[in-house]
């Protein structure tokens, strides 16, 4: 069985994959920032290595002996663009400078983000041959980290990229906000409606991860990962009000009010400095009236499809944040 290097094991993707690769027998090792096994990765038979990927020092002994690296670990909010970049983007170069040294990998597997390509306004989802451009910071970042693994390729680095759109799903905190909201009876729309979303639910990523990082035929290809359906933000919001029993009130906060929220918010953030949720950066996403792609190139080279539809994945994250008392 192959020993595999995740960063970012920790976190609501990673968690996910590496359970997917537990369960197959795969000898995991994970990169985490500090002394301690992370709650997500408790119980789990894994290996934990002390690092940070802004540290190339600390990188040596993690890469040592594996055959396969699944880099996850990234910034998500940042007080400035400079901040992201080098976590993304100068924290991949110094993986993959790593990989390089320690002599190479079977196959470095980069998940990365719809944010890359842009919005898909324009009509039709976002293809692998057809970008846009990055809106915001972290689309900016982890489009120049999709360009460092593609400037090492070579031998000992046979890459995959995987694409996901939004992700959501037990453990995440991304959209923990939302599901809250509506679990007290609000269901908040940010913006100009409607607004059109692939979606992916975090085991179904898990296995794309995986999946498209072994086929023969994914070597220095990029791939976007979602379930085929297109929703709209308010059924979303319609779903997971079935699912937590509670129907609530619509409130649509206007793009003038939400750009006007996310100032105060980054002057706020710059007083305690706290990165915040919600940023004028933050806002260009907000604001495109569509963030959708396709898996068919997935489907066609390496025959992964997603299986979990929102009305399964929403009623399911709703239990597990139940359980775990986050709503």
């Amino acid at each position: 069985m192959p020993r595999v290097l995740v960063t970012g094991g920790h976190g609501v993707v990673g968690s996910h994959l590496v359970r997917r690769l537990v369960a197959a027998g795969d000898r995991v090792r994970c990169l985490v920032r500090r002394d301690g096994v992370p709650e997500h990765l408790a119980g789990l038979p894994v290996e934990v290595v002390v690092g940070d990927v802004t540290r190339p020092d600390t990188l040596a002994r993690a890469v040592d002996g594996v055959d396969e690296v699944y880099h996850l670990a990234a910034r998500l909010t940042a007080m400035t663009e400079r901040e992201m970049l080098r976590t993304n983007g100068g924290g991949t170069r110094h993986l993959v400078d790593a990989v390089v040294r320690a002599g190479g990998v079977a196959r470095f597997v980069h998940c990365s983000s719809l944010a890359v390509a842009g919005p898909s306004d324009a009509g039709g989802p976002r293809t692998e041959g057809v970008d846009g451009r990055p809106v915001t910071w972290y689309g900016s970042s982890k489009a120049l980290a999709e360009r460092v693994v593609r400037g090492r390729a070579g031998p000992g680095l046979a890459y995959t990229i995987v694409r996901p759109p939004v992700v959501y799903g037990p453990r995440d905190r991304g959209l923990l906000s939302l599901f809250q909201a509506v679990a007290k009876g609000l269901q908040p729309l940010l913006g100009a409606q409607p607004k059109h979303y692939s979606w992916v639910y975090g085991p179904d990523l898990a296995d794309a991860l995986v999946v498209l990082g072994r086929h023969p035929a994914t070597v220095g290809r990029t791939y976007y990962a979602c379930h085929p359906e297109v929703t709209t933000m308010a059924a979303f919001l319609d779903v997971t009000a079935r699912a937590v029993g509670r129907r609530g009130v619509r409130l649509t906060l206007p793009d003038s009010l939400v750009r006007l929220v996310a100032r105060v918010s980054d002057l706020v953030a710059q007083a305690t400095g706290t990165p915040a949720m919600l940023t004028v950066d933050k806002t260009h996403e907000i604001e495109p009236r569509a963030w959708v792609c396709s898996p068919a190139a997935a489907a066609a080279d390496a025959g992964w499809r997603a299986t979990t539809p929102i009305e399964v994945g929403i009623p399911a994250t709703v239990a597990w944040l139940r359980e775990a008392g986050w709503i």
